[in-house]
């Protein structure tokens, strides 16, 4: 079984928790199956992110791909983007992965990154907090994605 196979079977297990969401009645089994998804997805996303040629292709990609799924949430109102989720821990391996050349430039990324994510988060929340009906989707899916912020990244993988 390679990795091609765990993403098959991990897409299928979402699959079945994707119904159980849209679908209303559905047998609460679906939701249990789904659950093994995520750490599939994470296990493949780290696994890749180790062996690709090119990370900062591999982190744009997910990147693209979590403000893609960012602007389906706005127009649907869904909370499900894992990809926001998976970008995250693969750009948190990308820098720790630096400590193993030079840990004295990992700690300087590491501590920009929390710096940044700090001030983000602060942003993010205060937009959320003064924000209209009209606007509060942008904030609270959208804008967190662009900046590649954590805010609000632990209540998309419930």
């Amino acid at each position: 079984m390679n990795a091609f196979h765990l993403k098959l079977i991990a897409a299928a297990a979402m699959l079945l928790d994707h119904i159980a969401y849209f679908f209303p009645n559905t047998s609460i089994c679906f939701h249990w199956i789904g659950r093994i998804s995520a750490p599939i997805f994470i296990f493949c996303a780290g696994n890749s992110v180790h062996y690709t040629h090119s990370k900062k292709l591999y982190l744009l990609r997910l990147y693209l791909a979590s403000v893609f799924m960012s602007l389906f949430q706005v127009l649907s109102q869904v909370e499900l983007n894992f990809f926001r989720t998976l970008f995250t821990i693969t750009l948190l391996i990308s820098i720790l992965e630096l400590y193993h050349k030079n840990k004295l430039i990992c700690l300087k990324y590491v501590t920009l990154y929390l710096l940044y994510q700090f001030i983000v988060c602060y942003i993010c929340g205060y937009l959320i907090q003064n924000s209209n009906a009209d606007t509060e989707s942008i904030c609270f899916f959208l804008l967190p994605a662009v900046t590649g912020s954590l805010y609000s990244v632990v209540s998309e993988t419930q």
